[in-house]
């Protein structure tokens, strides 16, 4: 065989596989909501992340665990987990509403067994405009991470009460 022949084989090879097996979905290993760059808190009422079956990848009775980089402790347990109690309660007195403290850097952060998500949900606090607080989920940063730890999807939140994200 010729050089020529050996080099033509191979980049068939290369186009069959990117046609026959092309990369599919990727596998998200956990999320991180970053807050804004006011530094504003992290204020949750309720995430799902949604596997392309219907599933909801973070039901804490199939592996998911929360974190957040701080705890706003000075009503009640506005810890992580709140977030993904299955309460879509988005009044923050109803102690139902993950909440960390204001600063750059802060995240709340969804850890599911590995798992290919289509979907993720986010729901936001309710009851801030009677009270005069701003909405800290505006500008808000929503990234999903692989096995490897690599970024691979990446949203801006809003200040809409719920807002879904196709992922792509």
């Amino acid at each position: 065989m010729k050089k020529f022949d050996i080099v033509l084989l191979v980049i068939i090879a290369i186009v069959a596989k990117l046609l026959f097996f092309p990369k599919g979905p990727t596998v998200c290993k956990f999320m991180r909501i970053y807050a804004n760059s006011n530094g504003d808190p992290v204020s949750l009422a309720e995430v799902k992340a949604i596997t392309p079956d219907g599933l909801n990848a973070s039901d804490t009775n199939k592996g998911a665990t929360a974190v957040q980089t701080s705890t706003n402790t000075a009503h009640h347990d506005a810890s992580a987990g709140q977030a993904i109690d299955g309460n879509y309660d988005s009044i923050f007195d109803n102690g139902s509403v993950s909440l960390t403290l204001p600063g750059i850097g802060e995240f709340w952060q969804l850890n599911i067994v590995p798992t290919i998500i289509a979907e993720v949900v986010v729901t936001n606090r309710s009851d801030r405009a009677d009270k005069g607080i701003p909405d800290h989920l505006a500008g808000c940063t929503l990234i999903l991470y692989d096995e490897k730890n690599k970024e691979f999807f990446r949203a801006t939140l809003n200040k809409n009460p719920t807002q879904s994200f196709i992922i792509t």
